[in-house]
């Protein structure tokens, strides 16, 4: 039917209760034999009470709610909307003379009408919950159903099944909550608590589970999985309560149980209008726009409206996927509701603030090429820069260590050179916990770009006017050799003689995300497919974990918190053994580890440690106004290495740069990083590297406080 049809026959159904409820009234009130002058008053106020009500209808936006999907609020709705009509009804009777509407009749009048309308609408919901299940009884497709949660969550998933054309049909509830156990709730009995779950499952016949507690931490998500893993029924979970993006639950929100759920963290909390403070309206540049990090980047910048974000990136595929989908995001009308995870509080900023265009500019070019890369930065003129592009792969850089000064070393140097030269606001970039006393070449590297960041920290502003060396012209002529102590001279006296920077620029540090292109996750999975085995380097390897939605909200948030200078760490929550990891992945495939599955140990690779560490010991972490961000502010006093590896490549011309030996590379690296040292054949794991962390640090979430679990001292941070 269509909407002006359909609209105008709803007013025509209101219309007559309106009149059959005031006739009930007077026939009620005068016994059934209502007088002649009385239908007088009738046929004089009936039309105004079914104008008025019509029109207080129209302006509660009752004829703006679905029929089948009625609730409450719209039953409340509807009884404001009919007291508003009723008090203009007796307005029009106070002020009509020789004529008047018993208060009786008013009263009762409003009563029938409230009743009557709600009736209308409630049953319209019921006979359209009767035709849905009675297409399901004859497709022969029902699955009894058992919600896990019996709070606000399952409660919505229990609704939305009784109305969406489901299979589902929902049987009980479970629910740990002592109160609750035997009570109805939409008509369904909480049959017992989470323990019980195997027992229920045979009793009641169920063949799905679905997990509807999308507020509960991942722990208790796990424990919940290991029961309901032991019925053999299928399982599904509501998602966290930050990915779902309506306050209207959808079955299409169900989905199979990921490793994410049992890693389920608190949301981040976002000020949205610090970040947009810095973004909004900005030139915002993003190297590695195409992976992992660097392509969240671009989702979450764009809901903050900036005025231009120009991708770079070496995958032409990748830079063209991200393209398109920023574009797509750009042409929809839904208000940002199609952005994905963790967007809650952009959804809320989005409301309040109209989208405005963003022009997307997308580049296929390697950071390492200087010129192109120049003439990017010269055409766009880019206020705000994060500098994501990065080789990352630990084996690979281990056999090519060259290629990762080259890329992640000098390719950041050139990036913030250039930021200085074109007078960049703001310069991040994204770090790594393996750049903290690194083993490998990667790590080695990272933690080369981190120092080159520092440098120009401190240097930026000595550069203006000078050549795109970096350095004064007399340090240009030949690549005179210096020592040691000359170049530690230099390198100080340098700092000591100018003043800060007008770039601030910040590194943030944070360990591994899920679902990247490089995690352990999508290579346990396949293994698993293929009927396995699954391969661990090393049963005591652990690893901090966070989701990408995650990382790159607090990447945001800490470019807002940038002062210039410093290093964020990012709190990433408690360290995650590899092979628990593991088991996990092949339970939630529905198999045994070690029976259909075997978990199988390869040993450990060159360059890796058993665990990373999130600071170097001489790094001071204080805390930020946000709980999940620590900030490490004197980061030159925390520098161990030798400063002759920093002046070198800061001299160094691109042509040379390219011809860079291996020896060279790993001397530099060396030089940087005391703890490399270059592994040229299968690593070995010393007694040293066996033992855990001497301490374990947590946020403590009520006090927004970093303390050592072992000492009991707030405020330090150690490894």
């Amino acid at each position: 039917m269509q909407k002006p049809i359909r609209r105008l026959t709803v007013m025509i159904v209101d219309a007559f209760i309106v009149s059959l409820a005031l006739l009930f009234a007077y026939f009620l009130r005068f016994e059934m034999v209502i007088p002649a002058k009385e239908w007088t008053n009738i046929s004089f106020f009936l039309p105004w009470g079914i104008l008025i009500l019509l029109t207080s209808f129209v302006t509660f936006r009752v004829y703006a709610t679905i029929w089948r999907y009625t609730s409450v609020p719209d039953l409340w709705t509807i009884g404001k909307a009919v007291t508003v009509a009723f008090t203009g009804l007796a307005a029009v009777d106070y002020f009509t003379p020789n004529s008047t509407i018993p208060r009786s009749v008013m009263i009762m009048a409003w009563f029938f009408t409230t009743a009557g309308i709600g009736a209308s609408r409630l049953g319209w919901r019921i006979y359209c919950e009767m035709i849905t299940g009675q297409k399901i009884h004859r497709n022969g497709t029902i699955q009894r159903t058992l919600i896990v949660g019996a709070g606000d969550g399952g409660v919505m998933v229990a609704r939305e099944l009784f109305q969406a054309p489901s299979s589902l049909k929902p049987i009980g509830f479970i629910d740990d909550d002592p109160i609750k156990k035997g009570k109805s709730i939409l008509g369904l009995k909480v049959l017992g608590t989470t323990k019980e779950i195997e027992s229920i499952v045979e009793s009641e016949g169920i063949k799905e589970i679905i997990i509807a507690m999308p507020s509960v931490p991942g722990a208790v998500v796990r424990e919940i999985v290991e029961q309901c893993k032991k019925t053999g029924a299928r399982l599904q979970i509501l998602p966290a309560l930050h990915e779902l993006m309506s306050g209207k639950v959808s079955v299409n929100h169900l989905r199979n149980v990921e490793v994410e759920d049992l890693l389920r963290r608190e949301p981040v909390k976002t000020d949205i209008n610090q970040i947009a403070g810095y973004l909004k309206g900005k030139k915002v540049l993003i190297t590695g726009a195409g992976g992992s990090i660097g392509s969240e980047l671009c989702r979450q910048a764009l809901r903050v409206n900036p005025k231009e974000i120009i991708l770079i990136g070496q995958g032409e595929n990748s830079i063209h996927n991200i393209e398109q989908e920023l574009r797509s995001l750009l042409s929809s009308d839904t208000n940002g509701q199609v952005y994905g995870k963790n967007s809650h509080a952009y959804d809320q900023y989005s409301q309040t603030n109209n989208k405005e265009s963003c022009i997307i500019h997308s580049y296929i070019v390697d950071i390492k090429n200087q010129q192109t890369v120049n003439k990017i930065f010269a055409e766009h003129q880019p206020e705000v820069v994060f500098h994501a592009a990065a080789h990352k792969h630990v084996p690979l850089m281990e056999k090519q260590p060259e290629e990762a000064v080259k890329n992640n070393a000098w390719g950041t140097k050139i990036l913030a050179q250039l930021a200085v030269e074109h007078k960049v606001e703001r310069f991040v970039m994204i770090s790594t916990d393996k750049a903290v006393n690194p083993t490998n070449a990667m790590g080695a590297s990272k933690r080369f770009a981190e120092i080159i960041v520092q440098h120009y920290a401190k240097h930026n502003k000595s550069y203006h006017g000078k050549s795109q060396t970096g350095l004064t012209p007399s340090q240009e002529k030949g690549n005179t050799i210096i020592t040691e102590s000359q170049a530690q001279a230099q390198f100080q006296s340098q700092a000591q003689s100018l003043s800060e920077s007008q770039t601030r620029f910040a590194v943030v540090r944070f360990g591994n995300v899920l679902g990247s292109r490089g995690s352990v996750i999508p290579i346990f999975k396949k293994q698993i497919a293929q009927g396995g085995p699954v391969t661990v380097t090393h049963p005591e390897m652990i690893r901090y974990f966070m989701t990408i939605p995650e990382a790159v909200t607090l990447v945001l948030q800490a470019g807002a918190l940038s002062e210039g200078g410093e290093i964020f760490v990012l709190d990433m929550g408690t360290p995650v053994k590899i092979t628990d990891l593991a088991t996990d992945l092949i339970r939630l495939s529905g198999l045994t580890p070690g029976k259909d599955i075997k978990i199988e140990y390869s040993g450990i690779r060159p360059g890796e440690k058993l665990y990373e560490e999130l600071s170097h010991s001489g790094e001071n972490l204080e805390k930020t106004e946000h709980n999940r961000i620590m900030r490490i502010a004197q980061c030159a006093k925390a520098y161990e290495g030798s400063y002759e590896p920093i002046e070198k490549l800061l001299e160094m011309r691109e042509e040379s740069m390219y011809h860079l030996s291996r020896q060279e590379a790993i001397q530099w690296l060396e030089g940087v990083n005391p703890t490399y040292h270059h592994q040229s054949t299968t690593a070995t794991i010393s007694k040293a590297e066996l033992k855990k962390p001497d301490k374990v640090i947590a946020l403590q979430p009520d006090e927004g406080e970093w303390s050592s679990k072992k000492s009991g001292k707030k405020g330090a941070f150690a490894v």
